[in-house]
């Protein structure tokens, strides 16, 4: 939902700063990486210079870095300079635990942490996996219901049927963009009310003493939704310029909640996977017993304004935004994933309507324009193939975009195997969510990102279980940190691989050798249960880093080196994702107790000397609390 931001943010600091030469800060040297852009530390300084002239010489970012190159205590060094008062500080820290935001004054401030080259950084996978699954769902019954709230306060803003994508504040855009995320985007929208429609009826939509997801208002929210859709189409209009060009109503990704009109600023466009979206989330209000026979004609006019734009190919075969809104290509694997999930569901829709014409012509579009997305996104290792985002890395297709930000590892791939309305289903006895492609895919990202973040490193030798997922891994973007709603996906996945399993899925053993490499267990079964201690096991981790002194706040990122939540508070997507992974548990776990392991899979099976990478973890279950041993 944002454009990519370099650099760092001119912020302001309230400090007493010595006042001296104007001073122009340079970058910092590759061994720091920045930290904080604006906030100070708790931590004591171990010097402090600047403040009353202590120590004069220390004049630039590069000499203040030098100082703490020089200290091996030191772990952090903050510089800030003031340019029109000719001002500077420079303090060095030995860690630095976030303290509150600077404020007045005309400072830049740079915060960076010490990456020490003669430390070596974790090397291959680090995901814990928990014995057995836990009790309750990782998340108590008060902060769900916490979570509905900030949910449902962010959709039908003043009976409108649009949305907030977050109305926090949005620190990482560095003061970019009017209105920050306080916008409705058309992606996060349709998913959102996916959610919603998904919720009502489980426990999960009624637990705790507040904000219940009812019948009502479910009802409410999606007549809402469905009259701004309305709003949009007939603002946008239906017809594609002769130059191949869209109109605003299918490429346009966000919009005024004051007046509905499109952003008026400089913005990554087209974002072709808002179609497609926008269909499938109303084709299920269709079918949710919810509408009249009337409603449910005048729905069918929406989702195949969409439909009928996607079937023609142009949309499909356009160039287009990635999901995060950074990098263009016409061959994502999360728009070709949607736009195939809404075409086939478009078909079967249409041929309940009586719609024949339009259910043959859909089928036709996906089999044509798009096929098995899978095919042409799959890279080879030696434990196997694994899912991209982006065309193969040899071929011809993959654009520029593709290249620099090497978004062959992408979050984006996990958010679309589980938006992709295929998972849970069994076909000819074989599970797409266990299968040996989603194991390998699993493990590929797990290393990737148990390198990239040390919150994973420090998470993993203290023993909370699972792993944090973020975008890719050149993301720049807030300083590239874990998302929240990523590592929901995540878990969302393995709550899906065991509805699978219940339902009759099998696994072969070159699946049950990938998972075994993927969730670092020699003695993993492939058993429904198993599968949901292993989303229980990402919602842990998540848990650990969203706790109630947030009052269960959900932001949208998790800072990689202190793992404090960080960024646009209360995002909606992020509530979204979460949610909808503890429904899928609840699910699961309905399904793996209807229809419970065969006794040759249920034998109990010690749960450790994990291995993987030169590392043995054995995991212990004592009262309930989960402790980590590592060896290395």
């Amino acid at each position: 939902m944002v454009g990519r931001i370099l650099g760092v943010r001119v912020v302001a600091v309230l400090a007493v700063f010595q006042c001296l030469s104007v001073v122009a800060a340079s970058e910092a040297e590759d061994t720091y990486e920045l930290l904080y852009e604006d906030s100070w530390c708790l931590e004591a300084p171990l010097l402090d210079f600047g403040n009353g002239g202590v120590n004069p010489t220390v004049l630039s970012d590069a000499e203040c870095q030098a100082v703490c190159t020089n200290d091996p205590s030191c772990g952090v060094y903050m510089f800030g300079y003031q340019p029109t008062a000719a001002c500077f500080r420079c303090a060095t820290y030995p860690k630095c635990p976030k303290g509150g935001s600077y404020s007045d004054g005309d400072v830049n401030v740079y915060m960076r942490i010490r990456a020490v080259p003669d430390t070596p950084a974790w090397i291959g996978n680090c995901f814990v996996l928990l014995a057995e699954p836990m009790e309750v769902a990782p998340f108590p019954d008060d902060a769900v219901a916490r979570m509905r709230r900030y949910f449902l306060d962010n959709l039908n803003i003043n009976a409108t049927g649009r949305m907030t994508a977050s109305p926090g504040a949005v620190p990482a855009l560095r003061g970019c963009c009017a209105g920050g995320y306080n916008w409705d985007w058309v992606r996060d929208g349709a998913l959102s009310l996916s959610t919603l429609l998904d919720l009502e009826g489980w426990a999960v939509s009624t637990v705790g003493d507040e904000a219940p997801v009812t019948h009502a208002v479910v009802k409410q929210i999606l007549e809402a939704y469905t009259n701004w859709v309305s709003e949009l189409q007939r603002m946008g209009g239906n017809q594609i310029a002769p130059d191949g060009t869209l109109s605003i109503a299918f490429g346009e990704p966000k919009w005024s909640i004051a007046d509905g009109s499109p952003y008026p600023g400089g913005w990554c466009r087209p974002q072709t996977d808002g179609p497609p979206l926008r269909a499938l989330t109303l084709m299920k209000f269709a079918g949710s017993g919810l509408i009249t026979e009337a409603m449910e004609k005048h729905l069918w006019t929406l989702i195949t304004f969409d439909l009928d734009w996607l079937a023609n190919g142009t949309g499909i075969a356009m160039e287009s935004c990635d999901l995060w809104e950074e990098s263009r290509d016409a061959n994502y694997f999360w728009n070709r994933v949607v736009m195939r999930a809404a075409l086939e569901q478009g078909s079967r829709t249409a041929s309940q309507m009586g719609d024949n014409e339009r259910a043959l012509r859909y089928q036709r579009a996906w089999q044509e324009f798009i096929g098995d997305p899978i095919q042409d996104h799959m890279e080879a290792t030696a434990d196997g193939n694994f899912i991209t985002e982006c065309p193969l890395s040899d071929s011809k297709e993959q654009s520029a975009d593709c290249i620099k930000y090497e978004k062959t590892i992408d979050g984006a791939v996990i958010l679309a195997l589980v938006h992709s309305a295929v998972l849970g289903v069994v076909k000819d006895g074989a599970g797409v969510a266990v299968s040996d492609v989603v194991a390998t895919t699993v493990l590929v990202y797990n290393e990737a990102f148990c390198n990239l973040y040390p919150v994973n490193e420090q998470d993993t030798s203290a023993g909370v279980p699972g792993v944090l997922y973020g975008r890719y891994l050149k993301d720049e973007y807030g300083g590239g940190n874990p998302w929240q709603l990523i590592s929901a996906a995540l878990a969302n996945l393995m709550y899906l691989a065991s509805q699978e399993i219940s339902r009759g899925a099998a696994m072969g053993e070159a699946q049950l050798s990938a998972w075994r490499r993927a969730l670092q267990s020699k003695h993993f079964r492939g058993t429904a249960p198993e599968f949901i201690a292993a989303g229980d096991s990402v919602l842990a981790r998540l848990r650990h880093h969203v706790t109630s002194f947030d009052d269960w706040h959900l932001y949208e990122q998790i800072n990689r080196y202190t793992g404090e939540q960080y960024n646009a508070k209360d995002l909606t997507w992020s509530y979204a994702e979460v949610l909808s992974a503890l429904k899928a548990r609840e699910d699961a776990v309905a399904l793996s107790k209807a229809n419970p392991p065969k006794a040759d899979q249920s034998a109990a099976t010690p749960q450790g000397d994990f291995a993987g990478d030169g590392a043995e973890t054995a995991v212990y279950r004592v009262n309930g609390v989960v402790s980590v041993k590592a060896h290395r």
